[in-house]
């Protein structure tokens, strides 16, 4: 081989290991980008209570209440949840409208109203949850299910209507996506659990 062809040889594997090199550089940097954008729902702020409205209920409300002092004189522990419960579920957009379709890196508000029946705040615990709507044939679940929010919360006598805003990831699955938010006594799942459903899509 003369050293003409052997020059342009190199060259050419100079180009290629070059635009390879590149390439794997702008994959990279893509890679980033994305993880960057967050991988799951993101919280976009607290949960929040947006309205309430005291119970029209009086008479049930102040029994409830009297029940309550009588257990409390006699020394018995009160359930924390004998009268919070959950009423509604739905979705909105950053403006607050009823909002079906979101988009990845949109702002979703996740909201729900419970009813309290007694005539005094009670604390109980909220799970909110997210998950695919998908026939499963496998254990587990490859639903993407994301535990937005497990903790415990404040509820005055009568509605509250409570939201928490959250951000789609750019990770998460296009399609039917189901929210789930439930209200139970004592913190474990299947004691006296109430819960609201709504669904909701994540577009392109």
């Amino acid at each position: 081989m003369n050293r003409t062809a052997q020059s342009v040889r190199r060259t050419a594997v100079h180009v290629f290991a070059a635009t390879f090199a590149m390439g794997a550089l702008a994959l990279a940097s893509t890679s980033a980008h994305a993880e960057s954008q967050g991988s799951g729902f993101r919280p976009a702020g607290p949960l929040t209570t947006v309205s309430a409205t005291t119970s029209s209920s009086a008479d049930w409300a102040a029994t409830v209440d009297a029940d309550a002092r009588a257990m409390d004189a006699l020394g018995i522990a009160e359930p924390m949840n004998t009268n919070v419960h959950t009423s509604r579920a739905w979705t909105t957009d950053s403006s607050g409208r009823s909002t079906y379709t979101f988009r990845r890196g949109q702002r979703v508000n996740f909201k729900f109203s419970a009813y309290n029946a007694s005539s005094r705040s009670r604390s109980v615990h909220v799970v909110i949850q997210v998950y695919r709507r998908i026939f499963c044939i496998m254990s587990p679940c490859p639903n993407n299910q994301q535990v937005l929010f497990n903790g415990y919360t404040t509820f005055g006598p009568g509605t509250s209507t409570k939201y928490l805003p959250m951000v789609v990831g750019y990770s998460d699955p296009t399609g039917e996506w189901e929210y789930n938010v439930t209200i139970d006594e004592d913190g474990r799942y299947g004691d006296n659990d109430e819960s609201a459903y709504a669904s909701f899509a994540i577009a392109r």
